[in-house]
């Protein structure tokens, strides 16, 4: 469902307009970026393809690569419970970046994991050649031990421009899957093409077929950790607590920051509800929310629990009111009642969490999608959205968990 405000043209910037999400068949609209994914194409389709059938007779060894960070690795939990699930995997592996390393907490999912620091997804500081040297010292070192574990296929989730694409041709898995959309796509050998109608979830599970065949593609993918093991020292916190509705303000990004005084608003309805408040986040967030904090009372929790840690806190909320984070996605694996206030700068449908129980909310403008990185001045797709709204929202997720 996604519960929109008004639909008034006030506050909009009139010289924005709706832009496309894909250039062709790459998901990007930066010339250079397009250009190298263009340069990546043609080289993969000089090199030799390095190709071969999947083995009929027997179970197959599989990587799935995903050097990104911890909201897209959350996001590919229904392919990797997929893969797990299904008697034609015997091993599963998997390629992440060390920044990648925390979500191995939640679901002992792999066999063997490789750590690769891509460059281009690296947010430490420095420069970039020292970016360079790590993604050329990890690579080194995960493309020989890929080669020793003899994989017979790999899938590579990532749709962007960082994609591994040129690493599981270097490690000479003979069946690659990925999009063609993030560029050097004439490397994989199953090749296939975004579709921008669908969330990132379900074109993840249109990459299964080539293993597990067509029916492992049907209907909207559901995140599950069939692993997870809660973390006792949150479950006292939560069984402590109650009642409890988490709230995860964010870091205070211009483009995804929805206004204090609406958390504020939306705080006293939910403690008139009888709602004890969790606010959860990282340490760097703090400084940001604590005007909320200050006006609500409630737990405070920024800084203080593990990924396991807040896992096992969104499975005991009776709902999460979140923006747009890796929050809404984590509580997405316990089908935790979810309200994800959005801005129009990509398409609701693109990153709404993979379960039934979570509603999108945002302000209809003109102008959205814009695919703007930074957003706008203005912000009216966010920043009109009403704390009696999400409250609504919020509500309607609890009922439908409820009635289901």
């Amino acid at each position: 469902m996604r519960l929109r405000t008004s639909n008034s043209m006030s506050g909009s910037p009139p010289s924005t307009r709706p832009r496309r999400l894909m250039t062709g068949p790459y998901l990007a609209r930066n010339p250079l970026v397009v250009g190298a994914m263009m340069a990546g194409d043609l080289a993969g389709a000089l090199l030799p393809r390095r190709a071969a059938p999947l083995p009929a007779d027997r179970p197959l060894k599989v990587l799935v690569a995903n050097m990104a960070h911890l909201g897209d690795l959350i996001v590919m939990a229904p392919l990797l419970a997929a893969l797990r699930s299904s008697s034609r995997t015997a091993k599963l592996g998997l390629v992440v970046g060390t920044w990648g390393r925390p979500v191995l907490e939640l679901d002992a999912a792999a066999d063997a994991v490789h750590i690769v620091d891509h460059w281009r997804l690296n947010r430490a500081p420095g420069g970039l050649l020292g970016k360079l040297r790590q993604y050329a010292k990890t690579r080194s070192a995960a493309v020989s031990e890929i080669r020793a574990l003899g994989y017979d296929a790999a899938i590579d989730p990532y749709a962007y421009f960082g994609n591994s694409a040129d690493l599981l041709w270097s490690a000479g898995i003979p069946s690659r899957i990925g999009f063609t959309s993030g560029g050097a796509g004439t490397l994989y050998t199953h090749r296939i093409h975004f579709r921008s109608d669908l969330s990132i979830a379900a074109n993840q599970a249109r990459l299964l077929a080539p293993i597990l065949g067509e029916d492992a593609v049907h209907g909207p993918p559901t995140a599950v950790l069939p692993g997870f093991r809660p973390d006792p020292d949150a479950e006292q916190m939560a069984s402590a607590w109650g009642d409890y509705m988490v709230l995860h303000i964010g870091p205070g990004h211009p483009h995804r920051d929805w206004p204090a005084d609406r958390w504020i608003a939306l705080g006293q309805r939910l403690i008139a509800d009888g709602f004890r408040l969790v606010f959860t986040g990282a340490a760097n967030e703090a400084a940001h929310g604590a005007p909320v904090r200050a006006a609500l009372g409630g737990e405070d929790l920024l800084g203080r629990l593990s990924l396991r840690q807040f896992a096992t806190i969104l499975s005991r909320a009776r709902g999460l009111v979140a923006i747009d984070t890796v929050a809404g996605h984590l509580a997405a694996c316990f089908q935790t009642p979810t309200a994800v206030v959005f801005a129009g700068v990509v398409p609701p449908q693109l990153w709404r969490p993979s379960q039934p129980f979570a509603r999108i909310v945002t302000h209809g403008v003109p102008c959205a999608p814009c695919h703007r990185t930074l957003g706008c001045a203005v912000m009216t797709c966010l920043r009109s959205v009403q704390a009696e709204t999400v409250h609504r929202a919020i509500h309607d997720a609890i009922r439908a968990k409820a009635a289901s």
